[in-house]
């Protein structure tokens, strides 16, 4: 399998704030295996395009990155933050690839969320355990029901906080059959995209 993983970056320029666009690209080879391909950790070898500007530059970077692995036929896999705009682009020009919304960012959303319901530290942890095992089994439905009861009797920015995370993993659902790819054996992220950030734009 060939894997494609897209995300943005924040840095401070002359001109304010501004998103680098960051993609990678390596196969399943270059995965460690084990408990280190599930952190997302091992990647031995990949392949980077880095944009500050529009998305339409990136993705012909991104393009020429992938075109060496053709024939691609469905072996190429994507992982993303669930922008919209990456999903409008892979969707025109891989139509038979795979996306996945990136595992490190469903929970990091869910732990973000969690940091503003549980005051006591042990409590928050446990409560994001049990979730994170609703995602890989793809409970989505028993994951919302959680969220919605913790958020009962709770202040309006709390709520909306909740109605924004439902809608978040709402509109990324086909996108996160965490167990059907875990059982064809496929990379769902949690680590590789986050560390070439650091390697590729915050180190220069």
């Amino acid at each position: 399998m060939i894997y494609a993983e897209v995300d943005g970056s924040m840095i401070l320029t002359d001109d304010g704030w501004r998103e680098v666009k960051l993609g990678r690209v390596f196969g399943s080879a270059d995965i460690a295996q084990g408990k280190a391909k599930e952190r997302g950790q091992g990647i031995e070898k990949s392949c980077y395009a880095a944009h500050l500007g529009g998305h339409q530059v990136f993705c012909q970077r991104m393009a020429a990155l992938i075109e060496p692995y053709r024939p691609l036929d469905d072996r190429l896999i994507f992982l993303s933050d669930g922008a919209r705009w990456i999903e409008k682009w892979i969707t025109k020009t891989y139509p038979n690839a795979t996306q996945i919304l990136d595992f490190y960012h469903a929970v990091s959303h869910l732990s973000a969320f969690s940091e503003d319901v549980f005051a006591d530290k042990l409590q928050r942890q446990l409560w994001v355990e049990e979730q994170k095992t609703l995602l890989l089994e793809a409970k989505l439905e028993t994951l919302i029901a959680a969220i919605r009861k913790v958020r009962r009797n709770r202040s309006k920015t709390l709520k909306q906080k909740a109605r924004t995370l439902i809608g978040y993993y709402l509109e990324n659902r086909t996108r996160m059959a965490y167990d059907h790819y875990l059982e064809k054996g496929y990379y769902i992220g949690s680590g590789a995209i986050e560390s070439a950030h650091r390697t590729v734009v915050h180190r220069r």
